[in-house]
């Protein structure tokens, strides 16, 4: 999902790209803002970063001292929040949001975001419910695995699914292995609970398997 945002950008050299309304993408340092330069709505930035808000946010989280820190940063004497969430600003200037960094998988050097995974997967016909976690790989570090809520009376194949995705996502975000389960775990607002789907794949062997995922003893 793009939403427009901002005509200019503030690059910060490779590690901060601040629009100039009241949201940032803070990169590899955050709380951190290095020197840098105006640049034009179409200039190049590096895709990824972290999103920042500023102006109008919380004062914190009740009773949680360490999560308020890590959230509620101040830069240059101005506070943001910077929840963790990672965008990419596009050639015609909309921020594309990809995912919360908590939750990314690293598979091969690679990052994989699971809510395009799992939008991608909820698109399929067969598909009510998907919540898509990293599973150890001895080759890769991580895999994408997919744990999924069937719709009454379908269970799609790994491979159907595989077929379906690849028209939406790159290669090496698809899952190469998949839980079935009778309903996905939500809280009663709708926010995912990666916990329990990481149980999941835990508990017992994967429903399906892609041929060449290798699982780890």
């Amino acid at each position: 999902m793009a939403a427009s945002l901002s005509e200019n950008l503030s690059c910060h050299s490779s590690n901060m790209c601040r629009l100039s309304g009241n949201a940032a993408t803070n990169l590899e340092r955050p709380g951190e803002e290095p020197p840098g330069d105006r640049c034009t709505r179409r200039q190049a930035v590096r895709p990824a970063r972290t999103l920042a808000k500023k102006g109008n946010i919380p004062v914190g989280y009740y009773k949680d001292e360490k999560k308020t820190a890590e959230t509620f940063r101040t830069i240059n004497g101005v506070r943001y929040a910077i929840p963790g969430d990672y965008a990419q600003v596009e050639e015609d200037g909309t921020v594309t949001m990809l995912g919360r960094g908590s939750v990314s998988i690293n598979s091969g050097g690679e990052k994989v975001y699971p809510e395009e995974v799992e939008a991608a997967l909820k698109g399929h016909p067969d598909v009510f419910d998907a919540l898509v976690v990293g599973v150890p790989d001895p080759r890769y570090g991580q895999q994408v695995a997919a744990v999924v809520q069937a719709r009454p009376g379908c269970r799609p194949s790994l491979a159907e699914l595989d077929s379906f995705v690849r028209s939406e996502i790159a290669g090496y975000k698809v899952p190469r292995s998949l839980w079935f389960v009778d309903e996905v775990k939500r809280s009663p607002a709708g926010k995912p609970d990666y916990r329990w789907a990481k149980e999941q794949t835990e508990a017992r062997p994967a429903d399906d398997v892609h041929a060449g995922h290798v699982t780890s003893g």
